[in-house]
C-alpha cells in the first residue's frame, strides 16, 4: 500500500504537500493552499455551471459554497444544523457595506429556506413514487 502522502489531491498536488504547507504556515504555503481550494472548487462545482439553465442548481451551489467558505473561516468541521447561521454570518461581513443589508440577508435566506424544504418536500414524493 502508498503511504497517503502519496496520494494525489489534483494532477500536481499530493496530500505530503498540503500537509507540509499546513504546517509551515508561512506566507507561500497560504497562497498554495488558498489556490488549491480555489482550484477544486472551481473544478468541481463553479466550471459545470457555465451553460446551465437551472436557476435551483445554480442557487444549491452557491449555497453550498457560501457555506464551505463560512465554516472554513470559523473552522468548524461539521455544519450539521448550522448551514442557517453559517450563511447569515458570511452574508454579514460581505454584505455589511450595503443599505438594506438586513433585508438582503434575509430575502436571501428565505429563499434558501424555500428551496430546501421544496427539495425535502420533493424527496418524500420521489421515495413514495419509487415504493409503490
Amino acid at each position: 500500500m502508498k503511504d497517503v502522502n502519496d496520494y494525489f489531491l489534483t494532477k500536481t498536488v499530493q496530500v505530503g504537500a498540503l500537509r507540509k504547507w499546513m504546517n509551515d504556515k508561512d506566507e507561500s504555503s497560504k497562497t498554495e493552499i488558498i489556490n488549491l481550494i480555489f482550484h477544486l472548487f472551481n473544478n468541481r462545482y463553479i466550471k459545470h455551471l457555465k451553460g446551465i439553465d437551472s436557476g435551483f442548481l445554480k442557487l444549491a451551489v452557491s449555497c453550498l459554497t457560501i457555506e464551505i467558505l463560512e465554516s472554513f473561516k470559523q473552522g468548524v468541521k461539521d455544519t450539521t444544523g448550522k448551514g442557517r447561521k453559517m450563511f447569515k454570518n458570511f452574508l454579514k461581513v460581505k454584505w455589511n457595506f450595503f443599505p438594506n443589508s438586513k433585508t438582503l440577508i434575509f430575502i436571501l435566506t428565505s429563499v434558501v429556506e424555500f428551496c430546501i424544504k421544496l427539495k425535502q418536500k420533493m424527496r418524500g414524493e420521489l421515495c413514495k413514487i419509487i415504493h409503490l
